[in-house]
């Protein structure tokens, strides 16, 4: 367990103390590097307990037969907040779970660090080293590819310098001039950066 998070209950206080294994569950490593890795693909982090979670299990059992089923789920949502944030994410959004048997809503959490840019693909198969970075998957304002061609392709979302490095095959500053801090500024002013190597 991360002997650095505490927990702080606020209005949760009477709960936690009813339910104090559930905070020691949350916090075990493997179920904390697995919340991490759901978060790094945009799923709710909240899902990592319909994997591996005997103890959040146990205490929703009994959570239920006392009537405080909800309760406890708003506490265990809390909790994942506060665990994510001691791990440097912060909550950016929430969403619908469909694929959940324990929670129906859950919170998506990024790094600061992390930028969510789409890599679009000139559509000219002739032009293969021509890309186009957005904010947004589909950029209706997108410019024309230099070789007139109708538009661009989506090809991937990057979210780390790394990442996008990977998806165009060379090095963002070596090869195309740019730093990941500028290109993000650019992206976040201009809504799209052309990239040519």
């Amino acid at each position: 367990m991360n002997k650095s998070t505490i927990y702080r209950p606020g209005r949760f206080a009477s709960l936690h103390k009813q339910y104090p294994q559930v905070w020691e569950a949350l916090n075990e490593p493997h179920l904390v590097a697995m919340m991490k890795i759901l978060s790094r693909r945009g799923v709710p982090a909240i899902t990592a307990l319909d994997l591996e979670a005997e103890t959040v299990w146990e205490n929703l059992e009994i959570a239920r037969s006392r009537g405080d089923e909800n309760q406890v789920k708003q506490m265990i949502g809390h909790q994942i907040r506060q665990i994510m944030a001691s791990e440097g994410f912060r909550k950016v959004d929430g969403k619908p779970i469909r694929t959940s048997w324990l929670f129906s809503w859950g919170g998506v959490y990024v790094r600061s660090e992390w930028h969510s840019l789409y890599v679009h693909r000139n559509r000219n198969i002739g032009d293969p080293d021509t890309h186009c970075i957005s904010n947004k998957r589909i950029l209706l304002s997108l410019p024309n590819p230099p070789s007139n061609c109708a538009n661009w392709v989506p090809y991937r979302m990057c979210q780390t310098r790394r990442e996008l490095n990977f998806v165009l095959e060379g090095n963002l500053d070596d090869d195309f001039g740019w730093t990941w801090k500028n290109l993000c500024h650019a992206i976040d002013k201009d809504g799209y950066v052309i990239l040519n190597s």
